[in-house]
């Protein structure tokens, strides 16, 4: 029987005592999710979102332009900032707003997204 301390007192308890863990949310899952700029790209080329030049072009930090109506509409210091994000970024964070803003210009899905980071969902 596993031991546990309580109020400093050490006393041996059932595994029944215990709750079962609970499992992470979606959220939770995606939240901690990234891929490297790398993958990323590879991801996107694979799925045939990326065209294969651009997704190399992307891959060293380049601003595909794939991507580019996705911006469309955003003031220019918001374009800027997005553009500059991607050259210098090292991971692509699932969660990243950039990154929700580019699957909405895309028609592409959470499930979809999910797919790209290696997230099975159901």
């Amino acid at each position: 029987m596993p031991l546990v301390q309580k109020n400093g007192v050490i006393i041996e308890v059932s595994a029944d005592q215990f709750p079962a863990p609970i499992p992470p949310s979606i959220e939770d899952i995606r939240a901690v999710t990234f891929l490297t700029r790398r993958a990323f790209c590879l991801a996107l080329a694979i799925a045939n979102i990326l065209p294969p030049a651009e997704a190399i072009d992307a891959a060293k930090g380049n601003w595909p332009a794939t991507f580019d109506a996705a911006l469309a509409g955003l003031p220019d210091a918001e374009k800027i900032a997005a553009q500059i994000e991607w050259a210098t970024a090292q991971n692509v964070q699932r969660t990243h707003p950039l990154l929700a803003m580019l699957a909405l210009e895309a028609n592409i899905s959470a499930a979809q997204v999910d797919t790209l980071f290696g997230i099975a969902t159901a």
